[in-house]
């Protein structure tokens, strides 16, 4: 099962870094398509060519965004996020998400949806191999974990909203309901089995029964050949 290999996690990361780039970069080959007044190539020079970490301006607008725009910003939230704070670090001042609409912001964010998926590609592998976590005894740690759990019901929520708005709003809201939906669910998960909450030991131990019964069976099949 490759979900088990120690491969799968990097191969995991590199899918979901080449799925970023991809909505990226269908939103500049959909503008020359069909903007043709419009120099994609131009454009992307010239934002390029500006600092890095310029200071953005225009935070606090209604902004409209792309369909791969939209579509990365819900499933990659946590490498926007990351990158929005590394942003407002060395600009020293407030910042938003809009300034990772940009290509610099793009790029800036890209550095870190590998790590981000690398990890989540760690939980998954741990988690096929039934290596759960042991509950976190100190109550502080408890208390924040707690509050983290309250993301589940939240993300059932959200997914809900993301099947609806696809018949309503089509799919670039869809998607991006469904990403932050992901994530949630993912860090509330995270949350429950901290907390010793999530069912991990009883799907652990009903797999092992029924293995258990399933092995008599296949003695009694190889005792009829």
């Amino acid at each position: 099962m490759f979900l088990t290999s120690r491969w799968f996690p990097l191969v995991f990361a590199l899918l979901q870094t080449a799925r970023y780039f991809g909505l990226i970069g269908y939103d500049y080959w959909a503008a020359a398509q069909n903007e043709r007044r419009s120099d994609v190539a131009a454009f992307v020079r010239m934002d390029l060519a500006r600092p890095m970490f310029e200071p953005y301006g225009f935070c606090g607008a209604w902004t409209s965004y792309s369909f791969g725009q939209s579509a990365a910003l819900g499933t990659d939230y946590p490498a926007f996020m990351a990158a929005m704070l590394l942003q407002a670090s060395i600009s020293r001042k407030a910042t938003c998400i809009d300034t990772l609409a940009t290509p610099r912001g793009q790029i800036l964010t890209s550095l870190f949806v590998l790590p981000i998926w690398f990890l989540v590609g760690l939980s998954a592998r741990r988690i096929a191999l039934r290596r759960w976590r042991r509950p976190v005894a100190r109550p502080i740690a408890r208390a924040i974990l707690r509050l983290g759990w309250v993301l589940l019901p939240l993300g059932s929520l959200l997914l809900l909203m993301s099947v609806t708005s696809l018949f309503f709003s089509g799919a670039e809201l869809s998607i991006r309901l469904a990403g932050l939906a992901f994530w949630m669910v993912y860090w509330g998960s995270l949350a429950a089995e901290s907390l010793g909450v999530w069912p991990f030991e009883w799907v652990d131990r009903m797999t092992e029964r029924l293995r258990q019964s399933g092995a008599p069976r296949e003695a009694r099949a190889d005792g009829g050949r």
